[in-house]
């Protein structure tokens, strides 16, 4: 039985969210138990499935109706006219719709009978309203981390916990391994004989820029050489003041010739081996892919020890996370990691290794394609 898998993602921007679905969907694409196709705006998610030879459908592009001959046409009319995400489904015909995000689940229709509706959950910040009325609709819900256990387990009655699947999000670590610092800081033109510390994180709230650069005014205190990374750009139009808010502490920071901000960066494994340490400073993470990719490409992480990031880092081994939210202490962290090397390295060889161990996509394919059957077995012998 081939199953027919329609990933829906309503991003116009390629961001971690997007990342992840784009390497599954480029692993199931060689498995002969799936057939996936995508539905997704124009623009770089668009072109990254593409490039990978993946089916998609445009979500963004006026919708033409056409003529379809045949007794059940009017039906058949009236659910393809209703936005350009019917259409997809009416002409790929899938056994699971797999929304990659929340705002892709609400734009899924009622779903014509034995199509079911997998969530992919990225978001320990939605309403109880929210998530209980996406719970009922769909047949399992996907999360990366052991933090939504606790979050579904507060919001959502257990007949409907009972549908929650935890399945971490996978690392291409073919694509994410180590690679030449001088090259990637050429790239970027930064600096290359001083020690640099990175953040890559979209300009959005809980990603908390503003403890980055509270952070870095206190290693320059002690460490005046080191340079400074915020990989990110506007996100949406919902964080204008976020953004207005970064900008006008960027711009009173207290070197600004050694704060960097690169705005466009969709091949972070490009940038990140020009740092010598990641630091990622958002609280209560709901993914923590930026933290995968560093990881993998054997790069030092230094990050709270909350939500998603629990589950990547064991502090010490392989990365170190703290608990306190203190501009001092994380200077700290990354000023003895730049003073000990030695720590610095076995720190990320440890993270590397950890990546290829827990976050294979091999494991993670195999996961999804047994999820898909499940369900789709299951609905047909409620069925008969």
């Amino acid at each position: 039985m081939v199953m027919k898998i329609l990933f829906v993602d309503v991003s116009e921007f390629l961001g971690g969210d997007q990342k992840n679905f784009i390497d599954l969907c480029s692993y199931l694409i060689g498995r002969e138990s799936v057939e996936i196709a995508a539905a997704v705006n124009t623009g770089p998610v668009m072109d990254a499935l593409q490039a990978r030879g993946i089916q998609t459908y445009p979500l963004n592009r006026r919708f033409v109706q056409t003529r379809k001959r045949g007794l059940l046409s009017k039906t058949a009319s009236l659910f393809r006219s209703k936005a350009p995400i019917s259409q997809a489904i009416y002409d790929f015909a899938p056994d699971i719709v797999h929304a990659n995000t929340y705002h892709a689940a609400k734009m899924i229709p009622s779903l014509p009978a034995r199509r079911l509706l997998f969530w992919q959950v990225s978001n320990l910040r939605l309403s109880r309203s929210d998530t209980l009325a996406m719970a009922k609709r769909c047949a399992r819900i996907i999360a990366g981390a052991t933090a939504f256990d606790e979050f579904f387990g507060e919001v959502l009655p257990s007949a409907y916990c009972g549908r929650v699947r935890i399945i971490r999000n996978g690392i291409d670590t073919k694509v994410y391994k180590p690679s030449d610092k001088a090259v990637a800081r050429k790239a970027f033109d930064l600096p290359l004989d001083v020690p640099i510390i990175g953040l890559v994180a979209d300009l959005i709230p809980w990603k908390r820029h503003g403890f980055f650069l509270e952070v870095a005014k206190v290693i320059l205190q002690q460490n005046p050489k080191v340079h400074f990374v915020i990989a990110g750009r506007s996100y949406s139009a919902e964080y204008v003041r976020y953004e207005k808010t970064f900008r006008d502490q960027l711009s009173s920071f207290v070197a600004p010739e050694q704060m960097h901000w690169i705005q466009t960066v969709n091949n972070s494994e490009v940038l990140l081996p020009a740092f010598d340490v990641f630091m990622h400073t958002a609280f209560g993470e709901s993914s923590g892919r930026a933290v995968c990719e560093a990881m993998a490409m054997q790069i030092p992480v230094i990050a709270f020890e909350s939500g998603a990031i629990r589950d990547l880092i064991t502090h010490g081994k392989d990365g170190i996370l703290l608990r306190t939210d203190d501009a001092n202490e994380f200077a700290r962290e990354a000023l003895q990691l730049l003073a000990n090397p030695g720590q610095a390295v076995a720190l990320a060889f440890a993270a590397r290794e950890s990546m290829i161990k827990t976050c294979s996509m091999e494991d993670l394919c195999t996961r999804m394609i047994g999820e898909y059957k499940s369900a789709i077995d299951a609905e047909r012998t409620f069925k008969t």
